[in-house]
């Protein structure tokens, strides 16, 4: 069985890119993505249609994270 733990948190740099932890601070990023027609046509899921819906993604993310279960940039 494979174990992970994601503590600390893996972040990734490069001189274009920064991938680090979401934050709660990212809600209307994660919205605009959650939302966007063009981003959704290659994903099987329905848009965001409030800005809560991003925070409730954010928060099922870390609880996610902190459970050691998955992890997303």
């Amino acid at each position: 069985m494979l174990l992970l733990s994601f503590n600390p948190f893996p972040s990734f740099s490069t001189s274009r890119l920064n991938l680090r932890r979401i934050t709660d601070e990212d809600d209307a990023e994660i919205f605009f993505l959650r939302s966007d027609p063009e981003m959704l046509q290659f994903l099987d899921r329905d848009p965001a249609v409030s800005i809560d819906e991003a925070r409730q993604w954010i928060r099922a993310i870390n609880e996610g994270r902190d459970n050691d279960q998955y992890i997303a940039w």
